[in-house]
């Protein structure tokens, strides 16, 4: 730091404050005013070149203006001091808080970032009562984070509904609703591929993903099950999915077009939201290339799984009836019928008569 001498300030008329504002403009400019142009507001700031006072050595040059007008190195009135100080101290939850700041490059950002924490987390050795806690930034991003997962998993859990109430069945609602794994892959691909980061927009990309990917699926199992009732099923998958693809095709096209300027980075702060676009752009191209390619089988293996469930299901039915029937049959008793005696003719009694007769 720069310790101006209060006496040697005086004597031209100087004082501590008032030099350090005189180099607070040298350092980070003076504003001088401001113009506004077709509704836009503009800062003109007054700053000196660049590089001119990017040491110390050169910042001890600079000629501080007296009020009497005279100009004044400083290094006539201050000394450089070199001390070690707390830059910022503050106490939460009854610990004192201390905060360690670093610049780096955009380059080697996240890179020198996992080394701090590795270093902090894995080899530096802290003495007793001294810990590394969660910072405000960290703690705000973990609860948004949380929120945003309970969000996606309510989002999942209405789609689901919804497309149960449309398809009255939960088998096509489950067969939709692998769409949303097929575009995670997507998702978590491109996202490797291009080096980005999970962040906050991020999630909220996966938070929009889930009612944009169940599209296509909606369109094409409803076509299959309107053209299953006219053809055989493997039939109706080809055809459906000749007659859906132009459809298909056009809405991811469009919407991913639409993010692609986002995903570049191309204007300002665009670079924030380019978690979303990766997410949208990957999750949407995979979903649609697999729903075209992997739903119509797993349509025919669901089917196949579904009627051989239903015809051990009608089969284990009709065995209950049998051996309910077969219980009944056994309870019931059956009455005893007495048969009444016959009486023998007349010409058979006779005969019998004249066979007991002894002959002489």
């Amino acid at each position: 730091r720069i310790v101006v001498d209060p006496l040697k300030a005086s004597n031209f008329g100087l004082t501590p404050i008032g030099v350090g504002n005189s180099l607070a403009h040298v350092i980070d400019g003076l504003e001088s005013c401001k113009i506004t142009r077709e509704g836009k507001e503009y800062e003109i700031r007054l700053e000196y070149p660049e590089g001119l006072y990017n040491n110390l050595n050169s910042l001890m040059d600079v000629e501080i203006t007296a009020p009497s007008g005279v100009h004044v190195p400083l290094r006539d009135i201050g000394k450089i001091s070199y001390v070690d100080v707390l830059e910022n101290m503050y106490r939460m939850d009854g610990y004192s808080n201390v905060e360690l700041y670093a610049y780096m490059l955009p380059s080697t950002h996240f890179e020198t970032e996992k080394a701090i924490d590795d270093y902090v987390d894995n080899q530096f050795e802290f003495t007793e009562g001294v810990f590394k806690p969660l910072t405000l930034e960290d703690e705000m991003q973990e609860e948004e984070m949380g929120a945003l997962f309970k969000a996606i998993l309510a989002a999942v859990f209405l789609v689901f509904m919804v497309m149960a109430m449309q398809f009255e069945s939960p088998l096509f609602s489950g067969m939709v609703m692998t769409c949303i794994p097929m575009a995670l892959i997507g998702s978590f691909f491109l996202m490797f591929a291009v080096g980005a980061t999970f962040s906050l927009p991020a999630a909220m990309g996966f938070l929009m993903l889930m009612g944009i990917v169940v599209n296509d699926g909606i369109l094409f199992v409803d076509t299959a099950n309107m053209l299953r009732q006219e053809m055989p099923l493997e039939d109706a998958l080809v055809k459906s999915a000749s007659i859906r693809i132009r459809p298909i095709l056009i809405t991811t096209l469009t919407t991913v077009l639409s993010m692609i300027p986002m995903a570049m980075g191309i204007g300002k702060n665009s670079q924030i939201m380019q978690g979303m676009a990766l997410v949208i752009i990957g999750g949407l191209s995979a979903s649609t290339l697999l729903t075209l390619v992997v739903l119509p089988d797993f349509y025919l293996m669901l089917d196949k799984i579904s009627s051989l469930w239903k015809g051990l299901k009608d089969k284990k039915k009709a065995q209950q009836e049998a051996q309910q029937l077969e219980a009944e049959l056994q309870e019931i008793e059956l009455p005893e019928i007495e048969l009444p005696e016959t009486e023998e003719p007349d010409a058979q009694k006779e005969e019998t008569k004249e066979q007991d007769t002894p002959r002489d």
